[in-house]
């Protein structure tokens, strides 16, 4: 298990933050990492965000690029099956980057 104090806990007995990880190299790589991202926002070059909300947009980003790629691979293989063999240079055959 990491923890560390919530830097956004107004309070002075500050809440813990903390997550279970399977093993201590992981738990203490995480807090490592955390401990950077707290620096960064105490020298005003990051903004803060609690590790569920970097979860949940790194999750969101990565369901965004599949889903670019699903429409492309879509598209690509419709050309395909027209007879359309596209030119290697796909991105100016195919524009995905208009949906």
């Amino acid at each position: 298990m990491a923890h560390y104090k919530d830097p956004l806990d107004p309070l002075p007995q500050k809440r813990d933050v903390k997550r279970g990880f399977a093993n201590r190299i992981d738990s203490e790589r995480w807090r490592s990492s955390e401990q950077t991202l707290l620096d960064a926002v105490k020298r005003g070059d990051a903004e803060w965000a609690s590790w569920q909300e970097r979860e949940a947009k790194k999750e969101a980003e990565l369901a965004r690029r599949n889903t670019q790629f699903e429409i492309y691979a879509y598209l690509f293989v419709e050309q395909f099956k027209q007879g359309k063999n596209p030119e290697p240079k796909t991105s100016t055959t195919l524009r995905c980057d208009t949906f």
